[in-house]
């Protein structure tokens, strides 16, 4: 029985030994398992922060992409806006072309006119000219009458 009691602790011992083991590892596992898991939550937290981040530029950059399109659109409102301006000023001005352009054709036409008309009283006063010296007596060498005499007296 000594020998039983002997065998029943060395078992016991080995036993014993067997189950600190057995507590140490799972001690170190849960330890590792703790560690692991606080990396795993301090990463989360990392991705967290990145992606707060990412989404707050996203967020500024909408914004700013807003901004941008309201300007676009505002310079484009008064660029179109222009644009109709310069198109009526344009069309006003090539009719203003045009109707400066037909009156210089009339006065162009009415000068020419007048010129033929200038050229013409010309050559008929050049010709009444030719005429009335042709038609004209020769002058008397005398006395020329008084106005007197043709009144009939002194």
């Amino acid at each position: 029985m000594d020998e039983l009691k002997l065998e029943q602790s060395k078992s016991r011992q080995h036993f014993s030994a067997e189950l600190e083991k057995g507590r140490t590892a799972i001690d170190e596992a849960a330890k590792r398992a703790t560690e692991s898991e606080h990396r795993a939550l301090r990463e989360i937290d990392r991705e967290r922060t990145a992606r707060a981040q990412a989404e707050k530029q996203l967020e500024q950059l909408r914004s700013r992409l807003a901004e941008t399109e309201r300007d676009m659109h505002t310079k484009l409102l008064e660029t179109s806006s222009i644009q109709t301006r310069l198109a009526a000023e344009l069309d006003s001005a090539r009719t203003a072309l045009g109707e400066s352009t037909r009156a210089n054709q009339v006065q162009g036409a009415e000068l020419q006119h007048a010129l033929q008309a200038a050229a013409q009283h010309k050559a008929e006063a050049d010709t009444l000219r030719v005429l009335v010296a042709q038609f004209q007596l020769p002058s008397k060498p005398g006395r020329k009458k008084r106005p007197a005499d043709s009144l009939g007296g002194k």
